[in-house]
C-alpha cells in the first residue's frame, strides 16, 4: 500500500513556491471559472485569426465571388473541398494566442512571473530535446504495435517543404497547450491544494482543451485524459513545462506530419486505417486507439517511478525532508 502511496507523493516545486508569494487563497471553483473564461476568450480570438487565411484562400479562387453573387454555392463548395495544406499549417500558428492569454492572465491577475509558469532558461535545451524525443517515441511505438497486428498499413508519401510549416506550428501548439493548461491552470490550483489535486484538475482541463480536436471514440477521449495526467505528472517531476511542451509538440507533429492518414497535412508516411477505430484511433490518429491507451498507461507508470528533479524541489520541502 505504501508503494502506491509513494508513487503519488509529489514534492512542491520551486515554481509553485514562488507562485504562492503575495497570493490570497482562491477556491478551486473560482479557478475553474477563470479557466473557462480565459479559454473561451482565447478560443474566440484564435477562431477569428484562423478564419483570415481560410477566407483569403476561398475568396481568391476563380468564380467563387461570381458564384455567390448569383446564388450558387458550387464554386464555394469546390474551393472548400480543395483547401491546401498550408492553410491548415497556418492555423496552427495562431494557437500561440492561448500561451499569450495564459501569460497575460498570470501577470495581470495573479502577479506571477514566467518562472511560476515553469518557463525559464536553466537547462531548457536538453530538457526540450528529451521531451520531444519522448513524444515522438510514444506515437512511434503505438504505430508499430498497430502495424504488427495489421490494423494500420503504411506507405511512403514523399517529402514536401510544407512540413516545415507544420513543424513550427506544432512547436507553437505544444507550447500553447502546456502554458495554458499546466503553466497557468495547474499551478494556480497547486497554490492552494495538494499536487495530486492540481494534477487531477489539470487532467480534466487538458481534456476540455482537446475537445476541439476530432473525438472519434470513447477511447480517444480516455487517451486525452491519460495524456493530460501524464503531462501533469511530468510538470511536477521536472519542475517546468519545457519538457511537456516538447512532448506535446512531438506527439502532434508525429501524428500530423510524419505518420498520418490525412493526406491534407502532407505527411511523409501515409497510414491506411484497416481495422477498428477503437484499436487504431481512426481519424484522430494512432494515439487515440487502444494501443495508444496501453502506451500511455505504461508511460505513466514509468514516470511515476521516476524521482523528481532535485534542483527544482522547493527549499522548504528539502529542509523538511532532512528533518
Amino acid at each position: 500500500m505504501s508503494f502506491f502511496k509513494n508513487l503519488f507523493d509529489f514534492k512542491r516545486t520551486r515554481m509553485i513556491d514562488e507562485a504562492v508569494f503575495f497570493h490570497r487563497p482562491v477556491s478551486i471553483g473560482k479557478n475553474i471559472l477563470a479557466f473557462f473564461a480565459a479559454y473561451l476568450i482565447a478560443s474566440l480570438i484564435v477562431a477569428v485569426l484562423q478564419a483570415i487565411p481560410l477566407m483569403a484562400y476561398i475568396m481568391s479562387q476563380p468564380g467563387v465571388m461570381d458564384s455567390v453573387a448569383s446564388g450558387s454555392t458550387d464554386a464555394l463548395a469546390n474551393a472548400i473541398d480543395s483547401i491546401p495544406a498550408w492553410v491548415s499549417g497556418t492555423e496552427l500558428l495562431f494557437t500561440v494566442v492561448f500561451a499569450l492569454t495564459a501569460i497575460y492572465y498570470c501577470k495581470k491577475y495573479e502577479s506571477r512571473s514566467l518562472f511560476t509558469m515553469g518557463i525559464f532558461k536553466e537547462g531548457c535545451v536538453p530538457e526540450y530535446l528529451v521531451g520531444f524525443l519522448i513524444g515522438i517515441s510514444m506515437v512511434g511505438v503505438t504505430l508499430l504495435l498497430n502495424f504488427a497486428v495489421g490494423t494500420v498499413e503504411i506507405s511512403y508519401a514523399g517529402f514536401s517543404p510544407i512540413i516545415i510549416l507544420f513543424f513550427v506550428g506544432c512547436l507553437i501548439k505544444g507550447f500553447a497547450e502546456s502554458a495554458f493548461v499546466h503553466g497557468y491552470f495547474t499551478v494556480s490550483v497547486a497554490r492552494d491544494y495538494a499536487p495530486i489535486i492540481a494534477i487531477a484538475a489539470g487532467t480534466v482541463a487538458f481534456s476540455v482543451f482537446t475537445l476541439t480536436a476530432v473525438m472519434a471514440t470513447v477511447v480517444t477521449f480516455l487517451n486525452s485524459l491519460l495524456l493530460g495526467f501524464f503531462t501533469g505528472v511530468y510538470v511536477f517531476k521536472r519542475g517546468s513545462i519545457i519538457g511537456v511542451s516538447a512532448i506535446l509538440s512531438g506527439w502532434s507533429f508525429t501524428q500530423m506530419s510524419i505518420f498520418s492518414s490525412n493526406a491534407d497535412t502532407s505527411p511523409i508516411i501515409l497510414t491506411n486505417i484497416t481495422g477498428s477505430a477503437f484499436i487504431n484511433g481512426g481519424s484522430s490518429g494512432v494515439g487515440g486507439g487502444l494501443f495508444g491507451t496501453l502506451v500511455l498507461v505504461v508511460a505513466i507508470f514509468l514516470l511515476l517511478l521516476t524521482p523528481q528533479k532535485k534542483s527544482q524541489i522547493s527549499d522548504f520541502e528539502k529542509n523538511a525532508f532532512r528533518m
